[in-house]
């Protein structure tokens, strides 16, 4: 017999979804401080099982992954992802698994940090002691013009806007789906479902015109297109499509700049709540680096800058957790 696990209660039919659409983050951390390690709540259509330490959490990733399915969070981000790694599963994921791991070893990724320094130094130029600006929006746009660099080998800037309004539209109709409400009135042609379709007929396009200049001139490139793009060449198996190339990039522009940008804003907002903790970064970046670029080959000299960004994503995670997963059988999943 499984324990019953205890959570807040909510209000009858809806549970606990005002508190949850009002204020996530809020609810979430009220609920963890609350009930402890492991809790649950009701939101319409569905019982969320809250799960919190690190241990349990690892216990759930790790050693009983395969009692693991993807949640629907992951699976309504289909219309803009199509059947990328991040949705499929089964035989499906492990072959793009496959197939794009190579691309994404040490040596590749670190030949990427000269754009990761270069953003950055354009974006500090732009600031003035004094001004006021919203982080959270900037490092979306500066992880997006990296992340574009590296995957497409060029420089999108006078397109990042349109690929932003893109993603934007998209993640609004992608979080509208988490109240069982607005997803029906998704079903109507709302300016919410029209800005999605416009946007992703946008990101499309960007995206498309990338692969097919790539495929007609083929050249020699570094990027992580051109990685993906020969995906199977050694092994002989066949690589990617077109179609599949589109969504691949898709999914690490989208997870690949949000969630950095995430996890930079968040710790902007701590170290402006931790002066004395901002301090000894500062110190330690001067005295390792001395006023010169940084590089990857530092990154073990940077101690402590990289426990503050650690922590920092130990306090607020950078992955929103809805989009989840859901156990397929499990004693945490039964009342």
């Amino acid at each position: 017999m499984s324990k019953k696990v205890a959570g807040p209660k909510g209000l009858p039919l809806i549970g606990c979804l005002n508190e949850f659409r009002n204020d996530s983050l809020g609810f979430l951390s009220r609920t963890a401080n609350e009930f402890g390690d492991i809790s649950r709540f009701y939101l319409p259509g569905r019982t969320i099982t809250f799960v919190t330490h690190p241990d349990n959490i690892r216990d759930l990733f790790v050693i009983h992954h395969k009692s693991l399915e993807k949640g629907t969070g992951f699976k309504r981000l289909s219309p803009l992802l199509g059947q990328s790694m991040l949705i499929a599963e089964g035989e499906r994921h492990r072959r793009l698994r496959r197939l794009s791991q190579p691309a994404f070893n040490k040596k590749n990724l670190l030949a990427y940090d000269r754009f990761v320094t270069e953003e950055a130094g354009l974006f500090s130029k732009d600031l003035v002691d004094g001004c006021e600006i919203d982080m959270a929006e900037e490092m979306m746009g500066v992880t997006l013009r990296v992340v574009a660099r590296a995957l497409l080998g060029s420089d999108i800037r006078e397109e990042c806007k349109r690929v932003t309004q893109s993603l934007d539209a998209a993640l609004k109709y992608w979080a509208a789906g988490f109240n069982p409400f607005t997803r029906i009135i998704l079903l109507l042609p709302t300016a919410t479902r029209r800005d999605f379709f416009r946007g992703r007929r946008e990101l499309f396009r960007i995206v498309e015109n990338v692969i097919r200049a790539r495929r007609d001139q083929p050249g020699e490139h570094h990027d992580l297109l051109a990685k993906l793009s020969q995906a199977g060449d050694a092994t002989g198996e066949q690589g990617l499509s077109d179609e599949e190339l589109r969504n691949e990039i898709i999914t690490l522009i989208l997870a690949g700049h949000e969630t950095t940008a995430n996890a930079m804003a968040w710790t902007w907002y701590l170290l402006s709540e931790n002066p004395h903790v901002e301090a000894q970064l500062h110190a330690e970046l001067e005295q390792v680096l001395g006023g010169n670029t940084p590089t990857s080959e530092d990154l073990d000299k940077l101690v402590y800058t990289r426990q503050v960004f650690t922590e920092s994503m130990r306090l607020y995670s950078p992955v929103w957790p809805s989009a989840g997963k859901q156990l397929q059988i499990s004693p945490w999943a039964r009342h």
